[in-house]
Order: structure tokens, then C-alpha cells, then sequence
């Protein structure tokens, strides 16, 4: 048996894409204030003190995306159920079998500006939280649990 793709979540990739551009930006930023000197008649306190709050902004940002990860869940071989989660330096790779695979449910949370966001969600056995999906559409976090049911209870993932 081939490895089938049952679920995958790369919402985060989007942050690491905006947070690697704004990063570069402010490395842009700061050679160009290395190489052509402080912008004339411009306080030198004030300039040096932005490009700080700049790269503040870009660490706190690098520091947030790290944490962020995009998700796979695949059936392999054997019926084993194999769960990743990428990192941008990292990887964890979690194996079941079909009879241990924990169960999925749909949790809703605000997002920043007060919206419903919802979230496909497995936790597996050692505690870690698996987001299946996520997005401001409940049925499609709907969708993703019922697919992944239907594979706890033997049925072939399908689309």
C-alpha cells in the first residue's frame, strides 16, 4: 500500500514566508543605513533607535513563527497513521496504528479581531495538540473531523 495524504494544515506557512520577507527587509534597511550613514538632518539617536525597534519587531516576530508549525497526517503501510509537524528548524513525527489513534474534535476561538476561528483538532495520547485544520470556516474544520473519524473507524480517507 502507498501512502495516502489524510490531512494537511500549512497555515503556518504563511508566517514564516511574511516573517523571513520582513526580516530581509529590515537587514536591507540597516545595510543601507551602514552603507550611505545616517539620514541627513535626521536626529542620530532617533535613526538608531528605530532600526532597534525595527529588529526588536523582527526577533519578536522570528520568535513567533518558530513556534508555528504546518501539519500532515498520512495512512502508510501496515495501516499506520503517521502525524508531522514541521517547525521551521525542526521536525516531529508521530506513528499509530488505526485502533490507537486519538479522536478529533472541532474547537472555536477568537481570533484578534474578536471572530470566530476554528480549529480541527486531535490530541495524541502524549498530550500534543494536532491541528488538522484551522481557518474562519467551521464547516470545513467540520469536514476535516469527519474525514478523520471515518479513518479511526477503518473507512479509506477520501477528498
Amino acid at each position: 500500500m502507498e501512502t495516502v495524504t489524510v490531512s494537511r494544515n500549512y497555515t503556518a506557512a504563511f508566517i514564516w514566508g511574511f516573517t523571513c520577507f520582513f526580516v530581509m527587509g529590515v537587514a536591507m534597511m540597516t545595510f543601507l543605513l551602514l552603507r550611505d550613514g545616517l539620514p541627513q538632518g535626521a536626529p542620530p539617536l532617533l535613526s538608531v533607535a528605530m532600526a532597534g525597534v525595527f529588529w526588536l519587531g523582527a526577533l519578536v516576530l522570528a520568535g513567533f513563527a518558530s513556534t508555528r508549525c504546518c501539519t500532515t497526517v498520512s495512512l502508510g503501510p501496515g495501516e499506520t497513521v503517521t502525524f508531522v509537524q514541521r517547525y521551521p528548524f525542526n521536525v516531529s513525527v508521530h506513528t499509530f496504528t488505526i485502533p490507537e489513534l486519538p479522536g478529533a474534535s472541532v474547537v472555536e476561538r477568537e481570533d484578534t479581531e474578536g471572530s470566530p476561528y476554528f480549529y480541527a483538532r486531535a490530541v495524541l495520547p502524549d498530550g500534543t495538540q494536532f491541528d488538522l485544520s484551522e481557518g474562519h470556516d467551521r464547516l470545513r474544520c467540520e469536514r476535516t473531523v469527519e474525514r478523520f473519524e471515518a479513518l479511526r473507524n477503518g473507512q479509506p480517507p477520501h477528498a
